[in-house]
Order: structure tokens, then C-alpha cells, then sequence
């Protein structure tokens, strides 16, 4: 019988070549690692290195230069990343579904308007007021839906690539390791 490792599917391996520490995080936040902001350029390449569109699990290996390793600086970052990529992935989740919510709401209500509109068409040439009223529930009707639409689609589908990514960096076994220095 099969160990229950050897049934695990396999981590996807990917390493970051960094200068040092001071890398990961932002240049203008000058708390401590274990409260300072990560860098876009550190997650903006971690994204571009990752390319992965489900739930892989990978394993994250920073490289740092040998005589610049700290063991407790590693393991605050480690810490830190793995918050950092939760705490994203949670206040992603609300706010697709706060996206999603008002994206179907205004699908509904521009419907709704659309079919006013059209009501509105039987008493057009009786009343003047139906006529200019149709006039405005018509586009307002069809803008809404579109704005709708795209909420739905559109932008859901954007917050479902950044869910995938933080998903992932959260539950990624992050490991350090050197390198020589070329210089």
C-alpha cells in the first residue's frame, strides 16, 4: 500500500532570485518584516514565474545570497507571506461576492426597466408622457444591463485569477536557500 505522501499531487517547484530580504517588501514601509507591505515588483513577478491557472500546489524557494541568510528574518517572512496571501484571498472572496451580487441586481433591474419600457409602447401615441418616459427607460434600461453583465462576467472573472493566486501563495511551502553572488 502507497504512503499517503506518494499520493499527494506534486508541487510545482518555483524559485525568486532576490539581492536580499529588503527585496520581498515595499521600500516605503519602514515597520518591521513582519508588518510591512510586500512589494508589487516582488508580487508581480511571483505572479508572472507562477503562470498557473488551478489550484496547483507549488513550493516557493527564495534564493538570497549566502552570507546575507538570517534564519529568524526567514522564518518572520515566512510568516508574513503567508498573511499577507490570506488575508488577500479573504477580502477577494467578499468582494467578488459583493460583485457578483450587484452585478446580478443590476442585471434584474435593468430587465425590468426594458420591459417598462416596452409596456410603455401601447400608450405612446395616446399620452405624451408615455412617450418621453420611454424614451428614458429604453437606454437606461439597456446601460444597466450591460453594466450588469460586465460585473458578472467581466469582473469576476478577474477576481477569480487573483483568488487562484493568493489560494495558491497561501498554502505554498515557502523555503529559502543561497546562491553565490556573481559580483
Amino acid at each position: 500500500m502507497k504512503d499517503l505522501d506518494d499520493l499527494k499531487e506534486p508541487k510545482k517547484l518555483v524559485s525568486i532570485w532576490l539581492d536580499d530580504y529588503e527585496n520581498i517588501f515595499s521600500d516605503f514601509d519602514p515597520r518591521p518584516f513582519s508588518q510591512r507591505e510586500l512589494s508589487d515588483d516582488f508580487l508581480n513577478e511571483t505572479r508572472k514565474v507562477l503562470h498557473v491557472e488551478q489550484y496547483t500546489p507549488i513550493q516557493l524557494i527564495i534564493l538570497v545570497p549566502v552570507g546575507k541568510r538570517n534564519k529568524s528574518d526567514e522564518h518572520v517572512i515566512k510568516n508574513r507571506l503567508h498573511t499577507h496571501f490570506r488575508h488577500t484571498f479573504e477580502h477577494l472572496k467578499i468582494e467578488r461576492k459583493a460583485s457578483l451580487k450587484s452585478g446580478i441586481f443590476l442585471t434584474v433591474l435593468g430587465f425590468i426597466l426594458m420591459i417598462l419600457a416596452s409596456a410603455t409602447s401601447a400608450y405612446e401615441e395616446a399620452h405624451y408622457f408615455m412617450s418621453l418616459l420611454r424614451v428614458f427607460l429604453e437606454p437606461s434600461g439597456w446601460f444597466i444591463v450591460w453594466n450588469g453583465m460586465e460585473k458578472i462576467l467581466y469582473l469576476s472573472g478577474f477576481k477569480h485569477k487573483q483568488l487562484s493566486f493568493n489560494h495558491i501563495m497561501a498554502k505554498a511551502e515557502i523555503a529559502f536557500d543561497s546562491y553565490q553572488s556573481r559580483s
